[in-house]
C-alpha cells in the first residue's frame, strides 16, 4: 500500500494517448484491487476488536493499528479518485497534442512538396522569347515567394503551439528546415 501511495503521490508523467492510456489501465486494476480488499480491511477491525476484548495490545501482533490500516486504505481512495482526474485531463492534453502534431507534419510535408514543385516551375526552361519567359518567370517567381511566406508564417505559427505545449522537438521536420526551402524559393527566383 506504501509503494501504491507514493506512486499516486508523485505528478502524471506521459508523452503520448498511449502513455496515459496505459497508466490508466494500471489505475483501474490498482482500484479494483483496493475494491477487493474491503473485506479484508473490515476482517482486521473484527480481529482488532476481539484482541482487545480479550484483554490484549493488538500491536503485538502487528505493527499498524487497523485505525492507522483503514487511514491509509481511505486516503488510498481519496487518491485514485485524484489520480484519475489528473489522467482524464492528462488524455485530453495528449489528444491535443497528437493533433498539433499531426496537423504540423501534414502541412509541412505539404509544403515541401509545394514548395520543391515550385522551385522546379521556376527553374526549367520556357518556350517561346526571352521577354515572354522573363515575364512568365516574374509572374510565377513572385507569386511563389507571397505564397511561401505566407506557408511559412501559418508553419511557425503552428510550431510555436507545439513550442507552448513543450513537443516541438517530436516533429518531423524543423522550422529552420522550413525557412530553408522558403530561402531556396528566393534565392530561386531572379530579381
Amino acid at each position: 500500500m506504501e509503494d501504491a501511495l507514493l506512486s499516486l503521490s508523485e505528478p502524471v508523467s506521459a508523452s503520448s494517448v498511449k502513455d496515459v492510456e496505459t497508466a490508466q489501465g494500471t489505475l483501474e486494476k490498482l482500484v479494483t484491487l483496493h475494491k477487493d480488499s474491503a473485506p479484508l480491511e473490515k476482517e482486521i477491525g473484527k480481529l482488532e476488536k476481539k484482541i482487545k476484548d480479550a484483554g490484549e495490545n493488538p500491536l503485538v501482533y502487528s505493527r499498524f493499528s487497523h485505525e492507522q490500516i483503514n487511514k491509509k486504505y481511505e486516503s488510498c481512495a481519496k487518491l485514485f479518485e485524484d489520480r484519475k482526474k489528473e489522467l482524464d485531463e492528462e488524455l485530453i492534453t495528449q489528444k491535443r497534442n497528437e493533433k498539433l502534431l499531426a496537423d504540423f507534419g501534414e502541412k509541412s510535408k505539404s509544403y515541401v512538396k509545394w514548395s520543391n514543385e515550385k522551385i522546379k516551375e521556376i527553374t526549367k526552361e520556357g518556350k517561346g522569347s526571352l521577354e515572354e519567359n522573363l515575364e512568365a518567370l516574374q509572374k510565377v517567381g513572385s507569386a511563389a515567394v507571397k505564397e511561401s511566406g505566407d506557408k511559412l508564417k501559418e508553419l511557425v505559427e503552428l510550431n510555436d503551439k507545439l513550442e507552448e505545449a513543450d513537443i516541438s522537438e517530436q516533429a518531423e521536420l524543423s522550422t529552420q528546415e522550413l525557412k530553408v526551402l522558403d530561402d531556396q524559393i528566393k534565392n530561386t527566383f531572379p530579381k
